[in-house]
């Protein structure tokens, strides 16, 4: 279930945001999780960061391939597309 969340997040992030926050995120999210982790060993702390790290940035991949595709859908004047992005 974290990984769909960190997918999720990912794709969050892929869409309104730059590489700096996936940066920061990533940094927090790995310390939180070595803070809170009750696994017995270091191989299992390390396996789970590079798991949740890899969900996270391939949401946020996913994300910055959808903020093209919006760019370019047909069915969007240019007057309904937002500047934001």
């Amino acid at each position: 279930m974290p990984i769909v969340i960190l997918f999720g997040a990912g794709v969050y992030l892929g869409l309104y945001f730059n590489v700096a926050a996936l940066v920061c995120l990533s940094a927090i999210a790995a310390a939180t999780f070595i803070f809170m982790s009750s696994a017995e060993s270091f191989t299992e702390i390390a396996w789970s960061l590079v798991l949740f790290g890899t969900s996270l940035q391939v949401g946020y991949f996913a994300g910055l391939i959808a903020r093209e595709f919006a760019k370019w859908a047909p069915f969007q004047s240019k007057e309904s597309r937002s500047n934001r992005v």
